[in-house]
Formats: structure tokens, sequence, C-alpha cells
């Protein structure tokens, strides 16, 4: 079936039973949106002077700080290092409680809004900290490469690790960070048609959409309401990517993840509501890039799905 068919699919069998799928190729979940634009800036770098730990992640950092109006930001490799690092400066030990918003992991991975293939952010207002965080990402030294100081020294006056950026993934960041208003307006248009096309079935809750408010729309979840379907999540996760539609489940809640139950000893009944709701969430395709077509497509799916699961 060509994709071009869209919305007027007809209900029927699923077709992980048999029946047709709504596309005739894989949408995923989530994709980067890399331009030519992107590449040159790359390519600019790595004709330049510096690969890492040049002038171009500063740039990259500031930007970033005057995005979100802090007075510093600190680049490191990913995600998962910019919390080790933030964590490991605030010189957090065991048994020491830490109260977090729920929206942590700057993060540059390629699904999120802007990527630098890996990579990662933390944002402070402590000039202090923010010192100590550049040292913690470059072995614990106490000068970085870029400032081209008239010295061989370099002194490690901290434990660190290398949890650098280079500049090439900087200069990434940079020209995607200068299309993340028209991403943010992409996905916002995508979850309003994504709402408005679902929000009359019963067995589904659509994420709500509140007047004057902006979300960053990273991702669209849809919870099933397990009291109006026959069939279980796994059920319908399987038969909608049979349709060539690449639903995901955000996320597996922590203490269910087997190195927290092994060592800690966490499980069920911990996190109740957390539970519940990871029980029946579903991550519907969002990116930048796709079509109103592709959101044809994966509404078509749902509600072909959702019909036949219903009780």
């Amino acid at each position: 079936m060509s994709d071009a068919k869209r919305q007027d699919v007809p209900t029927g069998l699923p077709a992980l039973l048999g029946g047709t799928p709504v596309r005739a190729r894989m949408l995923p979940y989530g994709r980067q949106d890399v331009t030519e634009a992107d590449i040159q800036t790359m390519v600019e770098v790595l004709r330049g002077d510096w690969l890492t730990n040049g002038p171009t992640v500063a740039r990259f950092e500031e930007a970033l700080a005057a995005r979100v109006g802090a007075r510093f930001a600190v680049a490191l490799s990913s995600g998962t290092a910019a919390l080790h690092a933030a964590a490991a400066v605030a010189g957090l030990g065991p048994a020491d409680e830490v109260i977090l918003s729920p929206l942590t992991t700057f993060s540059f991975h390629p699904v999120k809004h802007i990527t630098t293939g890996e990579g990662g952010m933390v944002t402070t207002g402590d000039a202090e900290l923010s010192g100590r965080l550049r040292r913690f990402r470059n072995h614990g030294i106490d000068r970085e490469v870029r400032q081209r100081q008239a010295t061989w020294r370099q002194d490690r006056v901290a434990f660190g690790f290398n949890y650098r950026l280079t500049d090439i993934q900087s200069a990434l960041g940079m020209s995607q960070l200068g299309r993340l208003d028209a991403s943010l307006e992409r996905r916002e248009e995508m979850s309003a048609q994504y709402h408005q096309a679902l929000q009359d079935m019963p067995e589904l809750t659509t994420a709500p959409l509140r007047p004057g408010t902006r979300h960053a729309r990273h991702f669209y979840p849809l919870r099933l309401n397990p009291d109006r379907l026959r069939e279980d999540r796994e059920t319908i996760f399987q038969v909608l990517r049979a349709e060539n539609i690449g639903v995901s489940v955000h996320y597996l809640p922590v203490h269910l993840h087997p190195y927290y139950q092994e060592r800690f000893g966490t499980g069920r009944g911990l996190c109740p509501a957390a539970e519940t709701a990871a029980d029946r969430l579903l991550t519907l395709p969002l990116f930048s890039q796709m079509t109103d077509g592709d959101v044809g497509d994966v509404i078509a799916a749902v509600r072909k799905v959702v019909r036949w699961a219903r009780v």
C-alpha cells in the first residue's frame, strides 16, 4: 500500500492478524533533524584548528545559558555524564537525600529537540560550581587547552574524567539551537492534531493541552484505559508496530529495573502512581520532520487498533 493513502484506510483486521498495514514502511517514534547547514558548520570546524575543547564549545555553552536564563552552562559528553558531574560537584554521598525537578538530563541525544550526536549540559548560577564542573569533565585539570596559556603544566587538582564535548558536536548543537523555536512550533502543531483526532475515544486519555502554557512536546504519550480494552498494553504495542507505526514506551520506572531491584531491593508497590501510569503509557511518533500525512497515518492506525481491541 502506498503511504499516500492515509486516514481513509478502512478499519479492519490488524496487520499482525493478516490485515493490511496502514503504512508500507515503519515510521519511527523519533528521529534526528540534521540539515545541510548543520553539516556545513561541522565541516568548518573540521577545517579549523580545534576539534575538541575549543572555542566552539564555549560559544555553545554561552548560547545555551542565554537561552535558558542561566549564568553558566557546562557542556559534557552525554546527559549521563552531566548528571554524574552535577552529583559529584554537589558533594553528594551515601544516605544524602536529593530533591530534583522532574526535568533534569539537558540531553542532546538524536531524538531530542537539539542533538549533538551525544551530549549533555549542566547549568548553574554559581561561578565556583561552574569551575568545579569544568575540572571534573577534564580529568580534574585546573585549566583547559583552549585557554592557550603559555605553560606546559596541566596540574590535576581534583578527581575527574574525560567527559568533554567536542567542537564538532558543539558546532552541530549551535546550528540546531538556531532552529529550536521552529521545532517546538511543529511539535505543538502535531500534538494538537493527535489531541483533536483521538480525544473522543474513551479507551484512551490524550496528553492535555493547557491554554497559556508551552510544552516541550519531547514525546506524545497516550494513556490506555484498561477497563475499556480487552487487550493489554503489550499486545496493543505489538499490533501497532505491525501497522508500521513505531510506538514506544517511556519509561519503565527506575525502581523496576533489574539492577535496582537486585541491589536495593526495590519492586512494585514502592511508587504506585508511577507504576500505574507506566503500565498504561504508549509513546506515539513525534519529531519535527514528520509530515501531516505521517501524523494521519498514526491517527488512522491508533483508531484502527483501538476499535479492534475495545471491549
